[in-house]
């Protein structure tokens, strides 16, 4: 049995997929999510690139943080100010801001070679669509 909190969470959770319990009721719905979760876990390869994917995404935000809190307390020495923890380091408005200037740069870089690779041609290119086709048309072939 779980506390109710924890049914709350995995209730919502699970609410609206396929094969969940009535959200009405937590217990059913929150043993439903963790069944599924426990699945989901016991099978890594069929979420093996989400996985990474998401590690490699933490594993880079936590270099960002101690690199941007080396940088931090060194301008802080630098000026005679008291340093700060990694912890009050992430909970400042600095690393927040350092990390959205980086996110802003790294989406707006992977958003326009989205939709540049889509409405552009490269001759020769096995991922472009030949350069004559129509833009409705696509890559699968009969």
């Amino acid at each position: 049995m779980c506390s109710m909190t924890a049914c709350l969470l995995l209730g919502a959770l699970c609410a609206g997929l396929p094969g969940c319990a009535d959200v009405d009721d937590p217990a059913a719905a929150a043993e439903a999510a963790a069944v599924r979760f426990t699945a989901a876990l016991a099978e890594p390869g069929t979420r093996s690139l989400g996985l990474v994917m998401g590690l490699v995404v933490l594993l880079s935000w936590l270099a960002q943080s101690v690199t941007g809190l080396v940088t931090y307390n060194e301008e802080q020495l630098r000026d005679l100010e008291e340093p700060l923890s990694w912890g009050t380091y992430i909970s400042s408005a600095e690393f927040w801001n350092r990390t959205l200037q980086n996110w802003q740069s790294e989406l707006l870089a992977v958003a326009s070679m989205v939709v540049l690779s889509v409405c552009l041609r490269q001759r020769g290119s096995p991922e472009s669509k030949p350069v004559g086709s129509a833009h409705t048309a696509t890559g699968v072939e009969g």
